[in-house]
């Protein structure tokens, strides 16, 4: 780190020094070194940095900074755009942390919250929202709110939002801003393939802020890849799990939803404490979740890859990979969310040797295979492991465990079909690829180890029918067909054409591409599929393929979600035509976004309820509506958290006893004063009299 570069040289304001400092931050990190001086300048930027490196709080220091107070003339301000919900509700808690000192108002608008909750946020006139891009859409389109004051629009996880498909989303938000000013904001982990994505976000002479490696991971991150059969991988994540001290939390990446369940059901069963988190959650769902897993309530949280993305929890240990991603892309994201801001953490990936090419891709991109860190694990530690999972799940009712591994053997399947392919010369390296017994376990079962494997690779010189031949006393018979058979090989072999030049291996590697995505085999068939009777030369006539500019058919397949195969069945619908008398191909028209007249009534239900209403963009802010608004939102947050309610009534409960002691001894004080008094007067009388 560069020496006198600290928080105090960038010029803040004292207050949000303050906010930083309380936070435990003592110098800024090198994207935050860049990227503060350049968006307090205002010029727009795309900020690329790895994982745990500060990216949040690169935009929301100078977004603080610029905005310094509350405003009174009614708009947003700022606009922050996330592509998950839990990444968004992340911002907001970071956001307030940093604004703690100033007067400030942060919402949070995200999908799966209630929407007359979100009508109180609005109605507090906030400077900075943060949203994800469905609901904001949602205010934008049915309620005509209205943008035109944010001065800066940030875009977090913009490669992110590329991959989802809603840079179109974002691009309607971003027009409905149209403050000739506005500065925007791209922050990623990672470059994507074509920046003329970006383009679409109106930015005007971007700044590229790009830090180390693209693909480089934490020095503080230990791996470990530990290579299993498919069969092996529920003892041989039993056994990572068991590896792991009590105190250490650790997150287990799988493929799919249905992975979740079944190693959530799994795991309880064997009674491991753990939580699990999908997309296809309930918004109230993954809250809680997630919040058990933050607290500390839950040592394992199984997810699929909606928390790969920005998630930041502090006291993470370890990354397990159940399954290996199919990008390298994917895999930086994952098991970046542990060793984050310097602190030290493990990865543990569980492969199976379908991976080996995905590996191999990974190796490649984050700096070579260590042969340190790669192995497989001992057999006959594997088959205690198992039966000891057999003995346990002996004892209990598996009917739901065997209803969610059903599901997972049909999910896996469609998973394989629509996985992204490995490149051409990977596949090529998968068959030379080696590997012994992991280092972890060299010193105890090497040499059984080895034993088994020699048996493992063994391969007979004879085939059965050679074998056959030869116990009958007919040798001849046996070497003329073993040397016919080693013929055909070597004939087959010599058929299949090896490329020569760099435009054939770019040509097979898209062949290669294309089997995949149709997941398919030429050899084998289908059942009830008929076999082609036309020649292997056969040209037939196909029509004009009209693909998207600059992109392939595989990237297109690849970007369809795995729960769109009924679209893909309805796209040639024929429709009857009344004026034409006959069917005709179905014109569809591009997705628009629907207006809801539900949340219309629900915003005029909101308005009757609290006498309220969302100020119009311009107007001055009417102190009166706030005050309403935050009454409301105390006694809602109370509603909403029954523990703080609890709570909240044994204080004023306790306040009251309190009180009601505090009158006693009070009552009981004037009470000997007036007795005293009295005293003092009769004496004295009595002393007149006899005077």
């Amino acid at each position: 780190m560069v020496k006198g570069v600290s928080f105090e040289s960038l010029g803040l304001e004292p207050y949000l020094y303050k906010a930083i400092k309380s936070k435990g931050y003592n110098l800024p990190t090198p994207i935050q070194r860049k990227s503060i001086p350049a968006i307090l300048s205002g010029s727009d930027i795309i900020a690329v940095a790895k994982t745990g490196s500060g990216k949040t709080g690169a935009f929301l220091i100078p977004i603080i900074q610029r905005l310094k107070e509350h405003s009174s003339l009614v708009g947003a301000r700022a606009v922050i755009i996330s592509p998950t919900r839990e990444l968004a509700t992340q911002t907001v808690r970071f956001a307030s942390e940093l604004s703690k000192f100033s007067n400030l108002k942060i919402a949070l608008l995200v999908g799966g919250a209630g929407l007359k909750q979100e009508f109180t946020k609005l109605a507090e006139n906030p400077d900075i929202i943060i949203a994800t891009p469905g609901r904001l859409m949602h205010f934008i389109v049915e309620l005509k709110y209205s943008l035109s004051k944010a001065e800066i629009a940030v875009l977090d996880e913009s490669d992110r939002l590329v991959e989802m498909g809603l840079m179109d989303q974002v691009k309607i938000i971003l027009g409905s801003m149209d403050n000739p000013s506005r500065q925007t904001l791209c922050f990623s982990a990672t470059l994507p393939d074509s920046l003329s994505e970006f383009s679409k976000t109106g930015l005007s002479q971007p700044l590229l802020i790009k830090l180390d490696q693209e693909y480089r991971m934490p020095e503080e991150l230990k791996m470990d890849f530990y290579m299993v059969r498919g069969e092996d991988k529920d003892p041989a994540l039993v056994h990572l799990i068991r590896r792991i001290p009590d105190n250490e939390q650790s997150i287990i990446f799988v493929s799919t939803r249905h992975h979740v369940e079944y190693i959530e059901v799994l795991c309880n069963l064997l009674k491991i404490s753990c939580v699990g988190l999908f997309g296809a959650m309930d918004e109230e769902a993954r809250k809680q979740s997630l919040d058990l897993f933050i607290k500390k309530k839950r040592k394992f949280l199984i997810t699929s890859d909606v928390t790969a993305r920005g998630i930041d929890i502090p006291s993470l240990d370890n990354v397990i990979h159940y399954d290996f991603p199919a990008t390298p892309k994917l895999f930086i994201h994952r098991s970046g969310r542990a060793a984050r801001a310097g602190r030290a953490g493990r990865c543990f990936v569980i492969a199976t040797n379908p991976d080996i090419p995905y590996l191999i891709d990974t190796f490649l991109q984050i700096g070579g295979r260590d042969e340190k860190s790669l192995g497989s694990i001992p057999e006959d530690l594997l088959t205690d492991i198992k039966e000891d999972i057999k003995c346990v799940l002996a004892q209990v009712d598996c009917s739901e465990l065997e209803k969610r591994q059903q599901s997972v053997k049909n999910a896996i399947k469609k998973y394989h079909k629509t996985r992204e392919s490995a490149s051409f010369e990977s596949v090529k390296r998968a068959k030379d690829f080696s590997y012994g017994l992991h280092p972890d376990y060299e010193s105890k079962d090497k040499v059984v180890e080895d034993f088994t494997k020699k048996i493992k690779d063994f391969r007979p010189v004879y085939n059965i029918l050679e074998l056959n031949a030869k116990y009958q006393g007919k040798d001849d018979v046996a070497e003329l067909m073993k040397s016919k058979r080693l013929q055909l090989k070597k004939q087959k072999k010599s058929e299949i054409p090896q490329p020569e030049n760099e435009e054939e291996i770019a040509q097979m590697e898209e062949m290669t591409k294309n089997i995949n995505m149709s997941g398919q085999s030429a050899g084998k068939l289908k059942r009830g599929q008929m076999q082609s009777f036309r020649a292997e030369d056969f040209l037939g006539y196909e029509g004009k393929k009209v693909f998207e500019k600059g992109k392939e058919f595989s990237q297109l397949a690849l970007e369809m979600p795995l729960d769109d195969e009924l679209a893909l069945r309805k796209r040639d619908k024929m429709v009857w035509d009344n004026k034409k008398k006959k069917y005709v191909q179905e014109q569809k028209s591009k997705p628009k976004f629907e207006t809801n007249q539900k949340s219309q009534k629900l915003y005029k239900e909101w308005k009757k309820e609290t006498k309220k209403r969302i100020q119009k963009v311009g107007e001055t802010e009417d102190p009166e509506i706030v005050k309403k608004v935050e009454r409301k939102v105390r006694e809602n947050k109370f509603k909403q958290d029954p523990r703080e309610f609890k709570e909240k009534i044994k204080k004023m409960k306790y306040q009251k006893k309190l009180k009601h002691k505090k009158t006693k001894k009070m009552d009981l004080a004037r009470k000997l004063e007036h007795k005293i008094e009295k005293r003092s007067v009769h004496g004295k009388s009595k002393m007149i009299i006899r005077k």
